[in-house]
């Protein structure tokens, strides 16, 4: 029978001892791709050893806060980032930052009201097209790209079933008058 799986986002119980003259506090850390991995810190006494260990994993769930269908799609869009970061060390610069921008500019304010289990595509349609309105056909492409790859990190997640800006409708470029 094979062990139960470990909740991700959590820990397990943490352990401290004394090494030479300092006091350790260790425990393993099930990261949000199931993962798992030891981690440990010091110090003078047991207490600060168990303090600093308190205050890291506070640090560490903060940063990787498990998604919900409560959650909004701001929220997803920063883990997606990180978790992209991490899948693609060799990313060039350039386009971690466009898909930084394309968040922090373009669809945080409109995934700030947005929940994981409001998510459709008639809600992606207009959200795309309110941005090629306001913003133009590069960014409204950006944005459909963007969360479209937020939509596939949730999918892999098990928050939603499929990739609803994926059925959204491409963004053609607007011809100029004139030109052929």
């Amino acid at each position: 029978m094979s062990r139960p799986s470990k909740s991700p986002g959590t820990h397990s119980p943490i352990s401290v001892s004394q090494v030479a003259e300092r006091w350790v506090a260790r425990c393993r850390v099930y990261s949000m791709n199931g993962a798992a991995r030891q981690i440990e810190r010091s110090g003078p006494d047991e207490a600060s050893a168990l303090d600093s260990m308190h205050e890291a994993l506070s640090k560490m769930s903060d940063s990787t806060q498990a998604l919900g269908t409560g959650s909004t799609l701001e929220a997803a869009g920063r883990q997606w980032l990180e978790a992209y970061k991490r899948a693609h060390p060799n990313a060039a610069a350039g386009t971690l930052e466009q898909y930084q921008r394309c968040l922090n500019r373009t669809l945080q304010n409109r995934l700030k009201r947005v929940l994981v289990s409001d998510l459709s595509v008639p809600l992606l349609e207009g959200m795309i097209a309110s941005i090629l309105d306001e913003r133009g056909a590069w960014n409204a492409k950006m944005a459909r790209i963007v969360l479209g790859m937020v939509c596939q990190h949730l999918v892999r997640m098990g928050l939603i079933d499929r990739d609803f800006a994926a059925a959204t409708t491409p963004i053609r470029r607007r011809r100029r008058s004139g030109r052929r």
